[in-house]
């Protein structure tokens, strides 16, 4: 028997030539058939619960009302009016079935959200939800999770173990952010770290099944940026919010539809698609620091009158590592509009001017923003800063001066201006 030729691999590179000069041709792809799709975590630290419900979209355009967070906000083909509930099998619940019922809309023009929101009894560590969802139509969707709960909890950033609602300062220098969980139920761990200014700037989402991980201080962002961007930033405070879940919401995170490889989601749901999972969340505050080297680093004070009130804060700054331009600082003391701890970006533009925003977070969740501008100065002369606001309550446009005066850094009596 004549032995078989060996098939050399051909080189991918020289055929990209010839794939490039390939016409393609226009397919119609019809129109798939719609299912339901359900999407509901259960947090065991919180008492109120969502559940959102609506269509896929099979191929057609569909209009809508879409906001930035679910929940609240609507999706693009709500399912209204239906019936929604979750039934406790163990514990101090067992028996009880708990409803949900819609939201109404957030814009006057949406009639439909989708959304189905209510208190739950509280479950316990290894209990198991049952969740049902049936539609005006008649379709049903069902789906489990046991609920996940920890032991023990080891957050820690140095020397400072971090409780539950509490700070800890992290020196991007020389500490490690370390995160651990010990379970009585639960598959794997989620960490989202956020800026505590704002919680659109996300700075690590990560989820593993080894129910520990650890981020160095001085951890770049290599994707961000021409090179890189600073995970942690001396001069921010960070949210930190760090969940134990199922198995469920697990699959649901690591799953998904890839044309490519044919990976596929992995859906625990039955008569539909989506997650039903469950998760115990703990948050912390995180504090970064970082050694004071810069001239212009270091922390300042703030007096004067904003609008005829007395204010008298300090200014701790700091340049970032990575983009010198860019600053961060803590503002810590009297404000216009109450006692604030709270922390703001800036940047210096290229004349050398200051421009640094924070937001104070104390009516109805979201404050006025701020903006401090003019010239920095490293010695210990006191210096004008600009500070424009806007005021929700007149609706009105402000502006005054405050003295400014560098009381703490490096090389403070005899420190020149690097820019």
């Amino acid at each position: 028997m004549p032995a078989r030729p060996r098939l050399r691999p051909l080189p991918l590179l020289p055929l990209l030539p010839l794939l490039a000069s390939c016409e393609l041709t226009e397919v119609t792809v019809a129109p798939g058939t719609r299912v339901v799709v359900v999407q509901s975590v259960i947090s065991r630290t919180d008492s109120l619960q969502f559940v959102i419900v609506e269509y896929s979209q099979a191929g057609q355009t569909i209009g809508g009302f879409s906001y930035p967070r679910i929940p609240p906000g609507s999706p693009k083909a709500p399912i209204s009016s239906a019936r929604v509930t979750i039934e406790h099998t163990v514990g101090a619940c067992a028996g009880r079935v708990d409803t949900l019922l819609e939201q109404p809309p957030m814009d006057s023009e949406a009639q439909e959200t989708g959304t189905y929101a209510g208190p739950v009894c509280r479950p316990e560590p290894g209990e198991q939800l049952l969740l049902r969802v049936e539609t005006p139509v008649g379709e049903v969707v069902t789906g489990a999770t046991v609920v996940p709960g920890a032991s023990a909890r080891d957050v820690s950033t140095g020397d400072c173990p971090m409780l539950a609602g509490g700070t800890c300062t992290l020196n991007r220098e020389r500490d490690t952010l370390g995160i651990g969980v010990t379970p009585i139920s639960g598959k794997a761990m989620q960490v989202e770290l956020r800026g505590d200014a704002n919680r659109e700037d996300l700075a690590i989402y990560a989820y593993t099944d080894t129910l520990g991980i650890r981020f160095p201080g001085n951890l770049v962002n290599p994707f961000e940026g021409d090179d890189g961007e600073s995970v942690f930033r001396a001069g921010r405070y960070y949210a930190l919010a760090v969940a134990l879940t199922d198995d469920h919401y697990y699959d649901f995170l690591r799953s998904r539809s890839d044309p490519f490889t044919g990976r596929g989601f992995i859906n625990h749901l039955t008569g539909g698609i989506g997650v039903f999972g469950s998760v115990e969340t703990e948050r912390y505050r995180l504090r970064v620091v970082a050694p004071l080297d810069d001239p212009l680093e270091g922390v300042y004070r703030l007096t004067g009158l904003m609008d005829s009130v007395p204010v008298d804060v300090t200014f701790e700054l700091y340049l970032d590592e990575i983009q010198p331009e860019q600053v961060s600082a803590f503002v810590r003391g009297a404000w216009w509009d109450g006692p604030v701890d709270v922390s703001g970006d800036g940047w210096f533009d290229p004349t050398g001017e200051f421009l640094f925003y924070f937001d104070t977070h104390q009516r109805l969740g979201y404050g006025p923003q701020f903006l401090l501008q003019g010239m920095l100065r490293p010695g210990g002369e006191p210096f004008p800063l600009n500070v424009r606001w806007f005021d929700p309550d007149s609706r009105v446009a402000l502006e005054d001066t405050l003295t400014a005066e560098r009381i703490s850094g490096p090389g403070l009596a005899t420190a020149s201006p690097r820019r």
